[in-house]
Formats: C-alpha cells, structure tokens, sequence
C-alpha cells in the first residue's frame, strides 16, 4: 500500500467505534431506522470524518479508567510516579496518554493533574531498543517501525502535532521527535533505553520522564537528577518481576516525593 493511499485509509474498528458513536448521539437503533435515505447518506459521511478523526487524533477520543485517572491526578502533588500492574493492563497507555498531554499541552476539560503551559523536553526509555518500538514508541507515535510512515499519527500523539520533518531514527526506531506545543512552540522528545551507559545521559535537563518496565536503580537515580533543574516529572509503569529493589521500594514505601498506583 503507498503512503498516499494508506493515509487515507480508515481501519474498520474506528468505522465501527464512530457508528457507534453517531448511534447514541441519535438516541438509538430504533431512531436510525425512521431515517430517510439522505440522512442515512449524511451519517455514513459523517461517520467516515468521525472514524478518520477517531485514528489520528485518538487523544481527543481518550476515556481513562478510573486508576488511569488516580495514576493521572497523583502528578500535582508527586514528582515521581509509579503505576505497578500485571502486564496488558493498560499501565503504558496511562503513561504514554499523558505524555502526550503534556508534550501537545491539549489537556482534557477538568484536568487534575500536573499541567504545563509551555513546550516541555520529554525522554521516554524502555529496557532495549526493541522494547522502547514495540511498546513507547507504538503507543505515542502509532508505529513500531518508522518506515511505516502511514501509520504515523495513531498513537496518543495526533497526527496534525507531528513534525515529521522533525524525525531523527536508526533503523526502525525514532530516536528524536519535536510536537507541536498549543501554546505556539514546539516540544523534544527523546527516546533510549536503559542498556545505554548512564554518562550518555549527562547534559540532559528534562521536564518529563517515561519509563516502560523496571529501570536499574543507577540508571533511574541519573535521570531523576536530570529531572532537578527544570523541577520535572518522573513516571514509571512496571511490572514488578524484578523482586523488591531499590527503585521499587521507594514507591511501595511511598517515600518523599514518591506515590504509586496499583492495579490488581
């Protein structure tokens, strides 16, 4: 498929989500069945430009769950925070939503938590480049394979916040990305992974931290300063298979500074 078809090209899961969305805005099944033909013509059209919006600008669209939330609301009083659950239970997609909250600065009517006004300099980093693809950069951007350019935009980062013009990649991954900020700025986003040497780190002033999966402790304890100097944000969404170290330890214990979220 070309780039200039699949762009244009609308999965069926968001046909079938924006149906159902245009079905209850309707007031049912049973009022969709008294439309005449022209209005039944003007809510499939309707429903093409709602699916397409739904694909590329799924931030838009984001219904947290209720611990999503908590996880969400824990930013405008802690700097450094956990989300601890079993694997597939939506932990990356809180982390990787707010992210992408924070890097558009579009935030939800009734936002709670951490908020910044201007563009922020972001680094998310997983355990090995492949990780970091299939899980931060998948979920933010909407491709774990850069060369995959028609997916770009499906992720929780809209489409029309991207420069691709922006993109600096190795292989499959994207290794550097600036986003359109509301306030009229641009956002840095970064990626890595923890089997980099800690002293590539030095130099770095960031506003946010993601962290996908239990970092070791000399590597989370460097980004953290990283964090001082800009008064940034540390989020971590693990799984705890390492056993209770350090780093875990700190947001079980709900030290200073630290608080969690556990789900299950």
């Amino acid at each position: 498929m070309a780039k200039s078809e699949a762009s244009d090209y609308i999965q069926p899961i968001y046909k079938q989500r924006a149906l159902k969305h245009l079905v209850k805005l309707a007031g049912g099944k049973s009022v969709i069945k008294e439309l005449a033909p022209e209005q039944l013509k003007a809510m499939q059209v309707a429903r093409n430009a709602i699916a397409k919006d739904m694909q590329f600008n799924a931030l838009k669209w984001f219904r947290p769950f209720p611990y999503q939330q908590k996880f969400f609301d824990t930013g405008v009083t802690h700097t450094r925070r956990g989300m601890i659950a079993a694997n597939r239970s939506g932990k990356t997609i809180a982390s990787t939503y707010e992210a992408a909250m924070h890097l558009t600065g579009r935030y939800p009517k009734g936002w709670k938590g951490k908020k910044w006004d201007q563009p922020i300099i972001a680094m998310c980093s997983g355990e090995s480049w492949e990780q970091v693809a299939k899980t931060l950069q998948s979920k933010l951007l909407g491709c774990d394979d850069i060369k995959q350019g028609y997916k770009l935009g499906t992720g929780s980062i809209p489409k029309d916040a991207i420069d691709e013009k922006s993109i600096r990649t190795d292989g499959a991954n994207v290794l550097a990305i600036e986003i359109k900020h509301s306030s009229g700025g641009k956002s840095k986003l970064y990626f890595s992974n923890y089997t980099q040497q800690v002293r590539h780190l030095q130099g770095f002033e960031l506003d946010l931290i993601v962290l996908d999966e239990q970092p070791p402790d000399e590597t989370f304890s460097e980004l953290v300063v990283r964090t001082a100097a800009r008064n940034g944000q540390v989020m971590c969404s693990f799984t705890p298979l390492k056993g209770m170290s350090g780093l875990v330890r700190k947001f079980w214990d709900n030290i200073e500074g630290y608080t969690h979220v556990r789900v299950g």
